[in-house]
């Protein structure tokens, strides 16, 4: 599946730790759907290069949860941004509760 060319941009916060975002990285990927993966997951144990680039998304998640407080419960988000810099949410435990029901509303919604 493609989105529709050159209108959508799909970016995935999400934990290493967490089952749903593990799954949700799989649909996307069995279903070649195009997206920009940040995990937010800051461990000491990681490398530093990552361990700073995981602080960074970490950031970005945090400044989208406090500017859109209503569409933000838990990872995995995916955060949709159109052409015109517009975006939509869909995050855990509010717009989904499976990671099957993300994948639906992009196909439904952004399927070419």
């Amino acid at each position: 599946m493609s989105l529709k060319k050159g209108k959508y941009k799909i970016t995935l916060y999400n934990e290493s730790v967490c089952a749903g975002c593990v799954e949700l990285k799989k649909l996307l990927d069995d279903n070649d759907i195009p997206y920009i993966d940040k995990c937010i997951t800051v461990d000491d144990k990681l490398p530093p290069n990552e361990k700073l680039n995981n602080t960074n998304n970490r950031w970005e998640f945090i400044d989208f949860s406090n500017e859109h407080p209503k569409e933000f419960r838990f990872s995995p988000v995916l955060v949709i941004e159109d052409e015109e810099f517009n975006f939509e949410f869909l995050s855990s435990g509010y717009h989904f509760d499976k990671p099957e029901e993300a994948l639906a509303t992009i196909k439904e919604k952004y399927q070419e």
